[in-house]
C-alpha cells in the first residue's frame, strides 16, 4: 500500500510546487509589464519625454552609423523607423489605458488619455533624427 501511496503523494507535491512556481513567475512577469506601461505613461505625460527605453536601440544605430561615417539617408531611415515604432507603442499605451481598471476614476482616465493623445500629435512634428542624437528623449 505504501509503495503506491508514497510516489503518488510525491507526484502531487511536485505538481503543486511547480504550479505555484509557474503562477508566481507569471504574476511577476505581468506586474513587470504593467509597471513598464505605467512608467512609460509617467514619462510621456509628466516629463513630455519619449521613454529612453523606447529610443535606446535607435540611438545606438544612429551612433553606429555616425561612427562608421554613414550618410544622412541612413540616419533618416532609422529615425523614420524610430518614429513609427514609438508611435505604435504609444498607440498601444493609449489602448491599454482606454480599457484598464488601473485608474481611479473616469475623470483620471479622460485626462490621462487626452494628455497621451496630445503627445502623440506632437510626436508627428518632431525632428526624430535630432532627437536620436541627443542624450534624453525630452521633447519640450
Amino acid at each position: 500500500m505504501w509503495e503506491i501511496f508514497l510516489p503518488l503523494l510525491l507526484l502531487i507535491a511536485a505538481t503543486l510546487f511547480l504550479t505555484q512556481l509557474i503562477f508566481r513567475l507569471g504574476v511577476k512577469k505581468l506586474m513587470a509589464q504593467v509597471e513598464a506601461r505605467m512608467w512609460a505613461c509617467e514619462q510621456i505625460t509628466n516629463r513630455k519625454a519619449i521613454p529612453d527605453e523606447w529610443l535606446l536601440p535607435y540611438r545606438r544605430r544612429v551612433a553606429s552609423i555616425c561612427k562608421t561615417g554613414g550618410n544622412l539617408k541612413a540616419v533618416s531611415k532609422v529615425s523614420n523607423r524610430a518614429k513609427q515604432q514609438c508611435t505604435r507603442q504609444l498607440d498601444d499605451l493609449i489602448r491599454f489605458y482606454e480599457h484598464t481598471n488601473l485608474v481611479d476614476s473616469a475623470e483620471t482616465r479622460r485626462v490621462l488619455l487626452a494628455s497621451l493623445r496630445q503627445q502623440r500629435a506632437r510626436w508627428e512634428t518632431l525632428d526624430w533624427a535630432a532627437l536620436l542624437t541627443t542624450e534624453t528623449g525630452e521633447t519640450t
